[in-house]
């Protein structure tokens, strides 16, 4: 796998929605554009990441304008850092790509967190001219039962959450960025325990995902999810339970051999990224 270099964007801007204050980038191919793609990126992250980087060069690269959000609390956005709301990330998600769609093929992208946000969004965007399809890439549709503290010890920090929602109190997960931030002395991504908020966050995304899934009589309208085999975080027998709830065929799942929950950052992120661009562009030909 090639090494990267940070790509610097043709446009950094500002996006203001619902009293937040949310930057976003834009990056331009050379030549004429074949569509462009809306990207998520993962909790406690931002735009200067492995994984958002060599998605948006491997993209640019064959053709694709790319234009990525910073959630809220996230990057150079406004917020309180690394507070998530699932429910926030994905109106002011909608909302900005409603606010950028106009002539021309479209598309979306999410990892992680991010793929949870762009799948709720797609379904309130996909009738819109212009859609060409939703790819998910190491979605949070399931957890490990191993990464997760016994039940008694969940309740009582749910409580806390409510109380205190940006402390930690020791016992969430803890960000190391060193690993994936691009350049590596950004100071874009999150370090140290999450906030409490967002621990529950993300550990209620992972059941609603495969409820609502059950619950949805609608289905989804094109979407690929590309997972690596080797996510511990996510496994991937999680990953085929959401498809089979979500009613989608088995061609809508590429597995990656070597790929972790890093996936377009990490070991197998060309292949990643290189079965996305093809779903799409194969999409975008019909």
């Amino acid at each position: 796998m090639s090494r990267l270099q940070i790509l610097k964007p043709n446009a950094s801007l500002r996006f203001e929605c619902d009293g937040a204050d949310l930057h976003y980038e834009v990056w331009e191919p050379d030549g004429s554009v074949k569509g462009t793609l809306y990207h998520s990126h993962g909790v406690c992250e931002s735009n200067e990441t492995t994984n958002t980087q060599r998605l948006v060069q491997r993209a640019v690269a064959r053709g694709w304008r790319v234009v990525c959000l910073e959630h809220e609390g996230h990057g150079l956005s406004s917020g309180a850092r690394a507070v998530v709301s699932m429910d926030r990330c994905v109106q002011l998600f909608e909302a900005f790509v409603r606010s950028r769609l106009g002539e021309g093929a479209w598309a979306l992208s999410g990892a992680s967190m991010g793929a949870n946000v762009v799948l709720y969004a797609a379904q309130r965007l996909s009738s819109l001219d212009g859609y060409v399809g939703t790819v998910l890439f190491g979605a949070a549709v399931g957890v490990d039962p191993r990464g997760v503290p016994p039940a008694v010890v969940v309740g009582a920090l749910r409580v806390a959450s409510f109380f205190m929602p940006e402390a930690s109190l020791g016992a969430t997960p803890v960000e190391e960025p060193d690993g994936y931030a691009l350049p590596a002395d950004s100071t874009r991504n999150f370090r140290g325990h999450w906030p409490l908020v967002t621990a529950k966050e993300l550990l209620d995304a992972t059941r609603d995902a495969l409820a609502d899934a059950k619950a949805s009589k609608r289905g989804l309208d094109r979407f690929l999810v590309v997972h690596g085999a080797q996510d511990h975080v996510i496994p991937l027998s999680c990953v085929q339970e959401f498809l089979a709830a979500a009613r989608l065929p088995p061609e809508a799942l590429r597995v990656v051999k070597t790929g972790g929950h890093d996936l377009t950052g990490g070991q197998g992120g060309d292949e990643a990224c290189a079965a996305a661009l093809d779903w799409l562009e194969r999409d975008l030909e019909r």
